[in-house]
């Protein structure tokens, strides 16, 4: 299963005891090595500060150890692997993209970097079209998971003179918009339903605005960017390009979701900044988009006793006054609660305002 179809939902309800969930994610074949090295430094620490989840541990390790048995890890650009025998999980995924190597031992799973995959890497679809014929690549994960070719055939303009010109000019509009209408047909039904949400168009000038008159209402919104490329191009450049259009147009959105954030904390209405504010909003169901700088790292805590999590590293709840309260990377938390409530996490980059104000805001429900 590709990363870009997991139901980041599903994982985020996931939760055993504490050190009992394990998540690795990595490059390449030092996985192997790398999980021996920071599962031991792990194993270390629990077995002098939590030696009571010592055997939680032990038994995720071994089961995670079991699904890099036997394995190259050669084809994928990256590789997630989570194991929890208390929760019988035990899962290994196939990643598109290269995946920082990260090691973590926690209740549930770590969902940040899936979650920043599939923020970075929606599936989209590429038309690359000129009047010779069209190409239409569905991009999912940064690859592309399949294509379909119309032709074209509509012939170059010509001089002719007179009557011959116009009939010329008549045959040709025709062919163009039949042309046309077949490629928007396609992408109708590719978009239907539960298809991708944006459309980027490459190629010709003539045809991108013929194809783009033929779209309905409401394929005409979803599409990002359009521009001449040079249609002979390997499928690897189109791509290339295409998710260069793709994600400058991410760059944008993520710019107006600040702005919209923004003026709706200024005016009093719709808007949470700063981790504290988004923390007790994604606590309580109202976020409805949440937005986390790429880079941000925040350290909070969490109560095992009563599950509630704080901004601040605590040694005992401020709620439950229990001692089990252990320090967590409070963006994971952020993540997870967010999947959890079905709210919309957009990873941003560049956003100053948000960078000068946390690094985390949203946008509520109410």
């Amino acid at each position: 299963m590709s990363f870009v179809d997991l139901n980041l939902h599903e994982l985020a309800d996931l939760e055993g005891p504490p050190r009992s969930f394990l998540t690795f994610y990595f490059t390449g074949e030092s996985g192997a090595r790398e999980l021996k090295n920071r599962a031991a430094k792990a194993r270390g620490l629990i077995e002098h500060d939590e030696p009571d989840r010592l055997a939680d541990f032990d038994a995720a390790l071994e089961r995670l150890e079991a699904l890099m048995e036997g394995e190259t890890f050669e084809e994928g650009a990256g590789y997630c692997l989570m194991a929890c025998p208390e929760l019988r999980v035990e899962r290994g995924f196939k990643l598109t993209v290269p995946a920082e190597t990260a090691f973590r031992a926690a209740r549930g799973p770590n969902l940040r970097p899936l979650a920043e995959m599939q923020d970075e890497y929606e599936p989209f679809l590429l038309v690359a079209a000129n009047n010779d014929g069209a190409r239409i690549l569905q991009i999912a994960g940064a690859v592309a998971d399949a294509e379909e070719d119309v032709k074209g055939g509509v012939k170059n303009r010509v001089k002719k003179g007179g009557w011959s010109q116009q009939r010329y000019a008549r045959r040709r509009k025709g062919q163009l918009h039949r042309y046309a209408a077949e490629v928007a047909e396609r992408l109708a039904e590719l978009t239907k339903e539960h298809g991708p949400e944006r459309i980027v168009l490459l190629g010709s000038q003539e045809t991108r605005q013929q194809i783009e008159e033929e779209l309905p209402d409401r394929l005409k919104e979803r599409v990002i960017a359009e521009e001449g490329f040079d249609l002979d191009a390997a499928e690897e450049a189109l791509v290339e390009e295409g998710l260069r259009l793709f994600q400058k147009e991410e760059r944008r959105e993520e710019q107006a979701l600040w702005k919209r954030i923004q003026n709706e904390t200024l005016s009093g209405g719709l808007g949470a900044i700063g981790p504290e504010d988004v923390l007790t909003a994604l606590q309580t169901g109202r976020v409805d988009e949440l937005a986390v700088d790429h880079d941000v790292a925040i350290e909070g805590s969490r109560c095992d006793a009563c599950t509630t999590a704080f901004v601040k590293v605590h040694d005992r709840c401020p709620l439950c006054d229990s001692p089990d309260v252990a320090p967590i990377p409070l963006v994971e938390e952020l993540v997870r609660l967010a999947e959890q409530t079905d709210a919309d996490v957009e990873f941003t980059q560049g956003v100053k305002g948000l960078v000068q104000n946390g690094g985390v805001a949203a946008l509520l429900r109410w």
